[in-house]
């Protein structure tokens, strides 16, 4: 999936953010996260991080495409 059709889907639920090759969008107690291929325009490493109440990360969850990171937010 290119990088603009991964931030068409991801920002149905928030405004992504940009640091260099990283590309996420922070909710609550989440941050919805995928990283830049290299030189290529490609999303790669679509994953969750999750976040205690000291703001500390304690848990991430992988996922093989940006559908499949969206369907598990929506239900979780």
């Amino acid at each position: 999936m290119t990088i603009i059709n991964a931030i068409k889907k991801i920002e149905k639920i928030g405004k992504v953010e940009n640091q260099g090759q990283f590309y996420f969008v922070r909710l609550d107690n989440k941050k919805i996260a995928f990283i830049k291929n290299g030189s290529s325009d490609s999303a790669i490493v679509f994953h969750v991080d999750y976040y205690n109440e000291n703001h500390e990360k304690y848990h991430t969850a992988y996922f093989d495409n940006c559908g499949q990171m969206l369907k598990y937010i929506n239900n979780n």
